[in-house]
């Protein structure tokens, strides 16, 4: 069995993602980066400003930053982009 490389845990959660305006659904999260599924096609390297909502009991809150687009793979009609966050921020209320 291989060993995980990875620094830090992967968390399998669909939750909504908009980057640069393309919609996806998440596959995992980690807080460094994440795994999502788009109709569109972007290219390995591309900056991304991304927004993930996250729902919660009280409301919503939204992660939002940026990150650049470090693989990517072709799943049928749809691409999977692995995204490396650099800067992200939680946003409430009137900020959302």
């Amino acid at each position: 069995m291989g060993r995980e490389l990875r620094a830090h845990v992967r968390e399998k959660v669909e939750l909504p993602v908009i980057a640069d305006g393309l919609t996806g659904l998440t596959r995992d999260v980690s807080v460094t980066g994440f795994y999502f599924k788009t109709d569109s096609s972007l290219e390995v390297g591309n900056d991304l400003e991304i927004e993930i909502e996250l729902k919660l009991y009280s409301g919503i809150i939204k992660l939002k930053g940026w990150g650049w687009v470090v693989r990517t793979e072709t799943d049928g009609d749809q691409t999977g982009v692995a995204v490396h966050l650099i800067e992200s921020r939680l946003a409430m209320g009137a900020y959302c």
